[in-house]
């Protein structure tokens, strides 16, 4: 194993400065994080520090990717979604002889996100793959790999890994137009980014196939924690309040699954036979198969874009350093598939 001046001169600093760096007192000394990182760099390439936590690049690739995951989404249907995400972005980890720790966020994202860098500055991780809605949180664009999951809301400030379902709502709509169906409509919780974006695409192949596409609200706000607490019976009881309405159209685009699954169960209940009074078409794949019939949806391709991070790291982390001024504007994309279902 090498020594420590061996580090010390590798990196360019003191035999002092480096024995404070490696023993976690960088910041008590008020040691620079450039110093700080360099000094972690030199140990990890000469392996004087063996702790998984305590490697760093070596030959200019990512050897610890940290995946963040969201724990104030504590409802069944998003802790699969992220964990998925995270089974995806784990095996294609593995299959690249990386090591991956998960790191937690719960009500307090600003606190984890400092926690994430200093993580990184301590030589701890050198990666980060995160959700995109945690981007306000980041106080300046951050200096080292990091892979947003979503588009994130506000400027780039690293890459980030998109889904496409431009394909799959194609795909439904050819259906559609094959079976005859002329009237549709876009059902949503409530009007967030993500509903108008779904609703525009929609649109666009509804109006070249010459389809009527109406749009109703439920002014349900809760939408992130639908079924925590009483949110499930508050979803049906405002699509049995528009249930008229809905009845009226051929084919019924519900924001989610979870949206779709309860308009399924106030139909049935009220009467109506899915697929011979009206369509359903879901959202995301987390729901369609708890339903009967099954409901059509469009599958939201998690495994693939946590394998897709995972991938964009590693070729960010490929030559050292690496620049992210060149990586801030990236936006990959998966594309979503679209599952015909029982429904439709």
């Amino acid at each position: 194993m090498a020594k420590l001046k061996e580090v010390a001169e590798k990196a360019g600093v003191s035999i002092s400065t480096a024995s404070i760096i490696l023993n976690g007192k960088a910041e008590r000394h008020r040691i620079s994080p450039e110093t700080t990182r360099k000094v972690l760099q030199a140990a990890g390439k000469l392996e004087y520090l063996t702790d998984i936590h305590s490697r760093t690049a070596k030959h200019g690739v990512s050897d610890v990717i940290a995946f963040v995951f969201p724990l104030s989404e504590s409802h069944t249907q998003s802790t699969e979604f992220w964990m998925n995400i995270l089974i995806g972005a784990n095996s294609e980890a593995t299959k690249r002889n990386k090591d991956m720790i998960v790191i937690p966020i719960d009500n307090n994202p600003q606190e984890a996100i400092d926690r994430i860098i200093r993580y990184y500055r301590e030589g701890r991780i050198d990666s980060v793959i995160i959700p995109g809605k945690f981007v306000p949180h980041f106080k300046a664009p951050p200096s080292f790999p990091v892979v947003f999951l979503g588009k994130p809301i506000s400027q780039n400030i690293a890459p980030h890994i998109k889904l496409s379902f431009r394909h799959a709502y194609f795909e439904a709509i050819k259906h559609i137009v094959a079976k005859g169906k002329r009237n549709i409509m876009w059902l949503e919780q409530s009007n967030t980014l993500f509903s108008i974006e779904r609703y525009t695409i929609l649109n666009q192949f509804a109006q070249a196939q010459g389809l009527k596409l109406t749009r109703l609200e439920l002014n349900l706000k809760n939408t992130d924690t639908i079924l925590m607490d009483n949110g499930m019976n508050q979803l049906c009881e405002a699509c049995e309040n528009n249930l008229e309405k809905i009845a009226q159209h051929d084919v019924i685009f519900c924001y989610n699954d979870i949206l779709a699954s309860g308009l399924c169960r106030v139909a049935t209940k009220n009467g109506y036979k899915i697929p011979d009074d009206f369509s359903i078409v879901g959202f995301d794949n987390l729901g369609s198969r708890f339903t009967s019939p099954r409901i059509a949806t469009i599958d939201h391709k998690n495994i693939d874009i946590g394998a897709k991070a995972v991938s964009l790291i590693m070729r960010m982390t490929a030559s050292t350093p690496t620049n992210m001024d060149e990586w801030r504007t990236t936006t990959e994309y998966v594309e979503a598939d679209f599952i015909l279902g029982e429904s439709l």
